[in-house]
């Protein structure tokens, strides 16, 4: 066998955003490598030598993070016939770090590893490169690069938009560049659902703000892909009149659906359920201003389905410190406290983020709050378009959530640990059972069993014949004349 010989690259890297990088060639072992400067900061020898906690961070808002260097490979390596390489560095809560190599031959950049930690710690993808294709002159590029999870991190997601009144009102291209990007990225990213958790529109007797609320969620409709929504304050005059969304998002636009479930009042409150990913869910949804009958319902429906993951989706609900606002505490304390399968509410309303982790009992239960209604572009528009990808990994018990706007390219709007995180959360993957009674392969002829005879109403003839070599049986035929 050919020997192999290991090239790592020995100092922490903290991939905080992006933009271009330095690229540098570092200490390796046993070889000492050349440093070398391609564009960028020069490092510190220290840095170059070391794994010494420093980080060399690179920052931008406008795209993937990127860092590039250049490694000499010594000339105590050329009869390797494969190179190892590691990187070590951090990136942010539930990001993927991938590491690629330039292949010379196909002119192209080359997947090498990839690793990712739920809180953004230190992560060391390993590659493995062919001296044949990754050497170049004595060198091997290598580039470092901050992304989303890769799918196959995962087992599905589930799109979460909010609070898109204004979009309604004044900028429909932002609300259908959502969906549009929902359905777009489905297949890849794996959405299973969407979830839209009120304030569709900014005045809920304006007609124009229905009829383009409507065509954008149509985009989902159009492509079959279940989704869910539910009134907000803006969309029924705080609870008091529901007249155009019945008109628009009523029962009978979902009715006819695989995964509806059933509707309280003409779709104000109504419940989904969805498979996905080996398990399966309950998405019961609360509208603004809920009355005594309408809780009354939700347990009710809850109860019916105790082994589906439920989720609770509301319009407000938690108030930016955390706090339960309007008739959050109601909702915690008679619907998510007495129905041991809830395992996550969320919520808008209130502008910003929050969450809560929470026991309750020997649960774990989320608590989300998201709602970017007052974020602007950089022209100072309310056109943004920030929506959530929520993405579980059930053997795990994971839950990554990540945010983005498809209209301007961007992730997150608020502080990055407040946008990208991974939590814990309890999910009961879907029982499965096969319970065989009896089976048996039966063959039909035309062959006659016995010659026919004439008896008495309620006379029997019996025809003798066999099941089976070994076992015999007399089939009994009755005939009325």
């Amino acid at each position: 066998m050919g020997r192999r010989a290991r090239v790592a690259l020995l100092f922490v890297v903290a991939l905080a955003v992006a933009a271009v990088t330095p690229a540098a060639a570092q200490s390796g072992s046993p070889e000492r490598l050349g440093l070398s400067l391609v564009e960028g900061q020069l490092l510190r020898a220290a840095a170059a030598t070391s794994v010494d906690g420093g980080s060399l961070a690179t920052s931008s808002d406008e795209a993937y993070p990127y860092q590039r260097y250049d490694l000499r490979v010594p000339d105590t390596s050329a009869d390797a016939t494969a190179l190892e390489i590691e990187w070590r560095g951090q990136s942010l809560p539930n990001r993927q770090v991938s590491a690629y190599a330039w292949d010379f031959l196909a002119g192209a950049w080359a997947s090498l590893a990839s690793g990712r930690d739920p809180h953004g710690a230190s992560m060391a993808p390993t590659g493995t490169l062919d001296p044949a294709t990754h050497v170049g002159e004595d060198m091997v590029h290598v580039l470092v690069q901050d992304r989303l999870p890769d799918p196959d991190g995962y087992d599905f997601g589930f799109a979460w938009i909010t609070d898109t009144q204004y979009y309604s009102e004044s900028f429909p291209e932002v609300y259908d560049a959502m969906n549009t990007w929902i359905v777009e990225q489905a297949e890849e990213r794996k959405i299973a659902y969407t979830l839209h958790t009120g304030d569709l529109v900014e005045t809920w007797n304006r007609e124009i703000e229905w009829e383009r609320a409507s065509s954008s969620m149509k985009i989902l409709d159009d492509a079959g892909m279940p989704y869910g929504v539910v009134a907000g304050n803006h969309d029924s005059s705080h609870g008091q009149n529901h007249t155009f969304y019945w008109e628009h998002f009523g029962e009978d636009r979902f009715a006819h659906l695989p995964h509806y479930g059933g509707s309280f009042q003409n779709n104000e409150n109504h419940f989904d359920l969805i498979d996905a990913g080996g398990a399966e869910f309950i998405i019961v949804y609360l509208g603004f201003s809920i009355a005594e009958e309408e809780f009354a319902w939700a347990n009710e429906v809850l109860t019916r389905y105790p082994d589906r993951n439920a989720i609770v989706a509301t319009h407000e609900y938690l108030s930016l410190d955390g706090s339960y606002s309007g008739q959050g505490s109601e909702i915690f304390e008679q619907v998510i406290v007495p129905n041991d399968n809830v395992f996550m509410v969320l919520a808008g309303h209130n502008h910003g983020v929050a969450y809560n982790v929470k026991r309750v009992g020997e649960r774990t239960v989320v608590e989300m709050m998201a709602n970017y209604q007052f974020a602007t572009d950089d022209e100072g528009r309310r056109a943004t378009g920030y929506l959530r990808v929520l993405q579980f990994d059930v053997a795990a018990g994971t839950l990554a959530v990540n945010t983005y706007s498809p209209y301007l390219d961007d992730e997150n709007y608020f502080a990055d640990d407040d946008e990208a995180f991974t939590l814990e959360v309890d999910l009961r993957p879907a029982e499965r059972l096969v319970a065989t009674d009896a089976v048996w392969l039966q063959s039909r002829t035309g062959a006659a069993i016995g010659d026919p005879v004439d008896i008495d109403s309620g006379d029997e003839a019996a025809v003798p014949g066999t099941r089976s070599p070994a076992t015999p049986h007399t089939p009994l035929v009755r005939r009325s004349r």
